[in-house]
């Protein structure tokens, strides 16, 4: 989120692209959330459900299909400048994002769970 003052449209155009992807993280994380507590919410309500709801398709999906997530682990990696453009796919590019992406997992230990 943090980055110099852009000095010209095209760094402009690409800090707007880095800012659109940066944002999708925290709208994503505030989803989990909800769902987790709507979860949590239908487990504690579930025994007073009448059966015959219990046996419909759509409740037995809801239990099926949704699950709590439990972790999330963003990887945050500090990039030089000339390796930020959101729109450069150079295999050079990508392959430095990679490695950094990597170094910065195992520094943050991602095998280990890190609760919502």
């Amino acid at each position: 989120m943090k980055a110099p003052l852009s000095q010209d449209m095209a760094q402009v155009t690409n800090r707007l692209g880095q800012l659109i992807f940066a944002n999708k993280f925290k709208i994503d994380h505030k989803l989990f959330k909800t769902i987790n507590d709507t979860i949590d919410f239908m487990r504690k309500i579930e025994e007073h459900i009448p059966a015959q709801f219990r046996r419909e398709p759509a409740y037995q999906n809801l239990f099926a299909k949704h699950k709590k997530i439990d972790a999330l682990t963003v990887i945050k990696a500090e990039f030089p400048n000339d390796k930020t453009n959101a729109g450069d796919f150079s295999e050079d590019t990508i392959a430095y994002r990679i490695e950094a992406g990597c170094k910065e997992a195992k520094r943050q230990n991602i095998s280990a769970p890190h609760p919502v």
